[in-house]
């Protein structure tokens, strides 16, 4: 079984406020959210890492710190498991990285939930 590489709470590097490990994973996320005058704004990126209760997503897209933006996370069908993942629920933004050395994205502590299909008609 191949393992994720792991990135350390705050137990390994006092510096780091994680509280809960993160695992280097990288898959398509779309998020959305709205601006102080009520303007929505959309985005795509690919997750840097994920945990329990976070993740961090590159994209050119950032929304500022603070804001509430909503989130769906694909993890693809895999040759082990024949069937997609997609997580969705509701993220704050702690922090953002827009330098121009680095790639552009953002932090976010999160809660996602696995979205259940509906069953099809062939399923019942």
């Amino acid at each position: 079984m191949d393992a994720f590489p792991i990135y350390p709470g705050a137990d390994t590097y006092p510096d780091d406020r994680r509280k809960n490990e993160r695992y280097r994973i990288a898959v398509e996320v779309r998020f959305q959210w709205q601006t102080g005058d009520g303007h929505t704004h959309n985005g795509v990126g690919i997750t840097r890492d994920i945990g329990i209760a976070g993740l961090f997503v590159e994209s050119e897209s950032v929304p500022p710190v603070d804001s509430v933006v909503k989130l769906v996370v694909t993890l693809p069908a895999t040759s082990k498991f024949d069937t997609t993942l997609r997580l969705s629920g509701t993220a704050i933004v702690r922090h953002v990285q827009q330098d121009t050395c680095q790639t552009s994205g953002f932090g976010c502590a999160a809660v996602l939930r696995p979205e259940v299909p509906l069953p099809t008609e062939s399923g019942r």
